[in-house]
């Protein structure tokens, strides 16, 4: 992490900002370590919401082309292409992992890495460990946006 980056992150704790971090699993250069490294560069980095995803070569796209092309889609049924929702294996073979490490690397991803389970903000905070002093513990209130709509 760049000093930077540290300066901008304890920044944001300092006002008591929660940072979200997405991460993605999948690509051709992630090999079975990518868990564990994501996992702690998310402790190490302070991402107090961690999001995971999984590479997902949606149809039409320039990634799904080249995966064809290459053999690499192995599930035509369009209901498995959810990137959030991990039921069903990859729909594409990764390059260097198999199919049911990177499913089962984004599930462990999913669940807490370290710590207690609890949640700072209601289900927002899964972090890894207790939340930071002065942090609310209770759930935040919907923020309600006024209805707009767009004209041209």
């Amino acid at each position: 992490m760049t000093n930077t980056l540290d300066a901008v992150i304890r920044e944001l704790h300092h006002r008591k900002i929660a940072i979200e971090g997405n991460l993605m699993f999948g690509f051709d250069e992630d090999d079975d370590g990518v868990f564990e490294r994501i996992a702690q560069f998310t402790i190490d980095a302070g991402i107090d919401l961690p999001e995971f995803y999984v590479l997902t070569p949606y149809p039409d796209t320039e990634l799904c082309t080249r995966f064809k092309r290459d053999g690499r889609i192995v599930d035509q049924n369009w209901a498995h292409y959810d990137n959030t929702h991990f039921h069903y294996l990859p729909v594409f073979q990764p390059r260097n992992i198999s199919r049911e490490a990177l499913r089962e690397g984004y599930r462990q991803a999913e669940r807490p890495s370290t710590g207690d389970a609890t949640s700072c903000v209601g289900n927002g905070v899964r972090g890894y460990g207790a939340c930071p002093p002065g942090w609310p513990t209770t759930s935040i209130p919907a923020v309600s946006k006024p209805d707009t709509t767009l004209s041209r």
